[in-house]
């Protein structure tokens, strides 16, 4: 059985790869979505997109072992914002800006996109990074026997991942603080 690991390239899921591989895990796949604004212009900070592909992604490869798998939704966020709802009490309306609550574009562009990529890898466990200080996220996740929280379970708070992940030379620029090997 495979371990996957969704890395959003983000303090938290780099340092729960790097916390269950130091605690004698493996880590066989790391799944990236990168989102577009357009066809032409990713959603991320344009420093921190920078830095996936040419800091991140070979020095995840080369220092842990850790290849990565990079998905993308078929739509883009503007694409998906114009989109017209086809029925019910919306129907004819655009799906407009994301609400907190139910955000279509986390769904639509992100899971979605990474959770039908996972099926493709087959039977598998999941490293989720979720740190220790972020308990209103945690209560079903800790329950699935496929998912791994390496940072709850060896008691890391998000602060400590922000540090794991700068020790590794994996800390995106975005955070102020990282750093470009």
């Amino acid at each position: 059985m495979q371990t996957v690991v969704s890395c959003s390239f983000g303090k938290d899921s780099i340092a729960a790869a790097i916390t269950h591989i130091q605690h004698g895990g493996t880590v066989d796949l790391a799944v990236y979505c990168r989102i577009m604004y357009d066809n032409h212009t990713s959603a991320e900070m344009p420093e921190h997109e920078e830095w996936i592909h040419s800091v991140a992604i070979p020095k995840l490869e080369r220092d842990w072992g850790i290849k990565t798998a990079v998905v993308q939704a078929p739509i883009t966020y503007k694409g998906q914002f114009y989109r017209q709802y086809k029925r019910g009490q919306k129907a004819g309306g655009i799906y407009g800006f994301p609400f907190l609550k139910g955000s279509w574009c986390n769904s639509k562009l992100k899971v979605e996109v990474v959770e039908a990529y996972k099926k493709q890898v087959g039977d598998h466990k999941e490293i989720i990074g979720l740190a220790i200080d972020e308990g209103r996220r945690m209560p079903g996740k800790r329950k699935d026997p496929r998912v791994i929280l390496p940072l709850v379970e060896h008691q890391i708070t998000q602060k400590q991942s922000m540090e794991i992940a700068r020790n590794a030379g994996l800390l995106s620029p975005a955070y102020g603080g990282g750093h470009r090997d």
